[in-house]
């Protein structure tokens, strides 16, 4: 047949070889995916904010009410999470056959923090990633007891 010549080196046909190089493009795209969930604030987003003159009031008519409030500490924080792909794949289970399955990798949890001084004003600002097992709010409690 015509359009079953091989291909070299590897010996596939063409017919198998095009299937081959679809399927490795559509693992690289989804490899290539970053999709986030909650609300990411950039630096753009971020730069009207001015410590000592920003206030309160303002940043929450910007961004909305932050996930963390520590009253104590004047801190609020918004949260966000990234990821660095997903793959879909088909698993066989024997007796139920296939099934699709989605794994998503590389997450990052993500926290802008800010906190204000007696007056409601913007001292500092930060964006923190949680490392590991730490839970973002465990961070942000860290940041404001020592500002690291």
């Amino acid at each position: 047949m015509e359009d079953m010549k091989t291909c070299k080196p590897w010996g596939l046909t063409s017919v198998s070889a095009v299937i081959g190089a679809l399927a490795l493009l559509g693992l690289l795209a989804s490899g290539c995916t970053s999709t986030r969930s909650g609300f990411r604030i950039s630096n753009e987003s971020s730069a009207f904010i001015e410590p000592g003159k920003t206030t309160r009031a303002e940043i929450l008519a910007t961004f909305g009410r932050p996930i963390v409030e520590l009253n104590e500490s004047r801190v609020v924080a918004y949260y966000w999470e990234t990821h660095r792909g997903a793959s879909d794949k088909s698993v066989w289970y024997p007796g139920a056959g296939f099934r699709r399955e989605h794994e998503i990798y590389g997450l990052c949890d993500w926290a802008f923090c800010l906190r204000f001084d007696a007056h409601d004003r913007v001292v500092n600002k930060i964006t923190l990633k949680a490392p590991g097992d730490d839970s973002i709010t465990e961070v942000v409690k860290r940041w404001a007891k020592t500002g690291n």
